[in-house]
């Protein structure tokens, strides 16, 4: 009797083994990696975005294949566009196959704190010597000499006027009218600021 019990459970192994075997799941298939060319040398912001498009397509072949493989036509065609000179197109393939690549990124683990907004304080109390007023105005000099040397650099026509101007704001915080400084100094930052004719 305890053959025949033996027998039926064989037996019964046996009938279910087939649909054991369709149940499990075929082992994944391997993707062969994608060979990319190099990108050029990073000498500007064009072949930066081609080098930072190379690596999130090697990272993407990782996590998401199917991605990784449209970026890179984006990229090819990026870096035949930077060989022929056209840089602004190969700036638009670059980011298609930078934001293709990044579509499907694995998300950061690490929770993002909550930024936290800070109000100014608007007070006219001296602060360490000085008062906001005259911090403030100070800051916006400070602004305008770094407009100027850009101004200067770019050999913009309104430079004389912009120069004039901050002139004006540095007798102004001088004599301690920190609206008029703020006022002349803004006007030196829009002059430079303008395009060339």
């Amino acid at each position: 009797m305890k053959r025949f019990f033996c027998l039926v459970a064989v037996v019964a192994l046996f009938d279910t083994l087939p649909a054991l075997a369709q149940t499990s799941h075929p082992p994944p298939a391997v993707v062969p990696p994608l060979l990319l060319p190099k990108p050029p040398p990073v000498t500007n912001q064009t072949s930066s975005l081609m080098f930072d498009a190379m690596l999130a397509i090697s990272r993407a072949q990782l996590t998401n294949p199917a991605a990784a493989q449209t970026a890179s036509f984006s990229y090819t065609k990026a870096l035949e566009q930077y060989r022929r000179g056209d840089f602004s197109g190969a700036n638009v393939s670059a980011l298609s196959a930078l934001s293709t690549a990044g579509m499907y990124a694995v998300p950061s683990p690490l929770p993002v704190p909550e930024s936290v907004t800070l109000m100014p304080s608007i007070s006219s109390q001296a602060l360490y010597g000085a008062n906001a007023a005259a911090i403030d105005a100070d800051a916006f000099l400070a602004l305008t000499r770094g407009q100027l040397m850009d101004c200067a650099a770019r050999k913009s026509p309104h430079l004389a006027q912009a120069q004039a101007r901050y002139k004006s704001a540095l007798k102004d915080f001088a004599t301690g009218n920190y609206e008029a400084t703020r006022l002349d100094s803004k006007a030196a930052i829009d002059l430079c600021a303008q395009l060339q004719p």
